[in-house]
């Protein structure tokens, strides 16, 4: 782990100005499955946020619940594709290694950096 990255919660983390990155992991996986976890990790996400930048990170919890909720999701349904070995066709492949390219890392970025902020904020509504 370079210098960059942080544990929280046991859950590889990077923070920068207006993002944080997020790794779809085997730990990511723990704290998903628990809903109260989850939610301790988001609020341990924002305080560290806070200690480094002295201000705060500007999503709710809710949409950043729903981030990455939906993006682990859509990484695990692409590991599952990816390591079947009877699913042969070359264009589902193609998409579900596009996808793990896209969703191994999670970034939550505020609305600035982040230009679908909005969708995550309404999802953030319903889940």
């Amino acid at each position: 782990m370079d210098n960059n990255w942080i544990l929280i919660n046991g859950i590889k983390c990077k923070l920068n100005l207006g993002l944080v990155q997020i790794v779809s992991d085997d730990n990511l996986k723990e704290c998903l499955r628990n809903k109260s976890k989850l939610n301790a990790f988001i609020k341990q996400l924002k305080s560290e946020y806070k200690n480094i930048y002295n201000k705060d990170l500007n999503i709710t919890e809710k949409s950043l619940r729903s981030e990455i909720i939906i993006h682990y999701k859509m990484y695990d349904l692409s590991m599952s594709i990816l390591n079947n070995k009877s699913i042969n066709n070359k264009y589902i492949i193609k998409v579900a290694k596009w996808i793990e390219k896209h969703t191994n890392i999670i970034d939550c970025g505020e609305k600035k950096y982040d230009n679908n902020r909005f969708v995550w904020d309404l999802l953030g509504k319903i889940i």
